[in-house]
């Protein structure tokens, strides 16, 4: 299945937003935003997958997908552990990030652990193993007829249970880590690899057209956001926007605690545009392009690694701009060097198999 370099160039631009945010640049407060639209991704490219090959086989998949996330992620968790002895602190919800449900941990204990410093960016991982298994049910047993109808409910759902939350003012902990409440993320991003197989044999205008309504309407539903949290606080825009950095801002009233949705349709329609754009053009040149195409290839490796170097040298120093350049050429670096590792290991597993 081809990668479509346009989205990958996509991938590394949202790991620098997510870096940003995490550093504390002045204004990145949306910079988190960039793991929703990495939901929306690993959907539409799941499900593009399933798509393509009707005999998809959910037990193949699942592992194929534990098999890619779990190398770099039991390397944090040796971190994590290693940082919890070291403050004289036990690691005993080991069990639970090794099984990947630390989510459901700290939806009780509102992010305590003895590890937390270390793996607090490992809830996405969640999300990404045990949202794409339902996900893979959902492909394998909806038929094809009503596989839209099918996702439209689950995100429906994804959003009756953000309301629901925030109606009966459930800590925000209930509402931003539990896979539920991301699910429409994941069907935003299905909807549109099936609108782009049903319209595979027409032009790409009407697709472009489309992507660009999506980006629209998602941009005005961050733009509302922004304006409702500003009104209730008596601030400006801009002060209002800077409010974002911080659930508990947003995830307190039912139309700002759908920004999840807001997102996933802005990165939709943006998604959307990119393929057109892969699809049409062959070959990139630009040196810039490249580059960033080459960190979207590593964006997973590098969002693991790039934490545990913001907690680390923010005890050093505290000044953004030391932390974005020094966090993100580190975070490069071993996610290359990581990437060499695996494929010498591969390469000699290979030779051993031919032999």
């Amino acid at each position: 299945m081809k990668k479509l370099s346009s989205i990958q160039v996509l991938r590394g631009i949202l790991f620098f937003f997510i870096l940003a945010f995490h550093c504390g640049i002045p204004n990145a407060s949306l910079g988190w935003g960039g793991v929703e639209a990495f939901f929306v991704i690993s959907s539409f490219f799941l499900t593009r997958k399933f798509l393509e090959n009707d005999n998809i086989r959910i037990k193949e998949q699942f592992f194929h997908r534990i098999k890619r996330l779990y190398p770099p992620y039991i390397l944090i968790l040796i971190i994590g552990v290693a940082w919890s002895l070291i403050h004289y602190m036990i690691p005993y919800d080991i069990v639970s990030h090794v099984l990947m449900i630390q989510n459901f941990q700290w939806m009780v204990t509102k992010y305590s652990s003895a590890m937390q410093s270390m793996t607090a960016h490992t809830w996405t991982l969640s999300i990404e193993v045990w949202l794409g298994l339902l996900w893979l049910f959902l492909l394998k047993y909806f038929s094809r007829k009503h596989l839209k109808i099918g996702i439209c409910f689950v995100g429906l759902v994804s959003i009756m249970y953000r309301t629901i939350a925030i109606i009966y003012n459930l800590d925000v902990y209930v509402i931003s880590l539990c896979p539920l409440a991301h699910m429409d993320a994941f069907a935003v991003g299905s909807l549109l690899a099936i609108r782009i197989k049903e319209l595979d044999n027409e032009s790409s205008i009407k697709l472009k057209r489309e992507s660009i309504v999506l980006s629209i309407f998602g941009g005005i539903g961050i733009i509302l956001v922004i304006a409702i949290i500003s009104s209730n606080n008596g601030l400006t825009m801009l002060e209002g926007y800077r409010l974002l950095s911080s659930s508990p801002n947003y995830l307190n009233h039912v139309i700002t605690g759908n920004i999840y949705l807001y997102l996933a349709m802005l990165s939709a329609g943006i998604i959307g545009m990119l393929y057109i754009s892969s699809r049409n053009v062959k070959e990139k040149n630009g040196w810039c392009y490249r580059i960033f195409e080459n960190i979207g290839n590593k964006s997973y490796v590098l969002y693991l690694i790039h934490w545990p170097l913001v907690v680390v040298l923010k005890k050093i120093c505290s000044n953004w701009q030391f932390l974005f350049i020094v966090v993100g050429s580190a975070s490069i670096f071993i996610g290359s060097l990581y990437g060499v590792v695996v494929e010498r290991f591969g390469q000699r597993l290979k030779n051993k198999q031919e032999i």
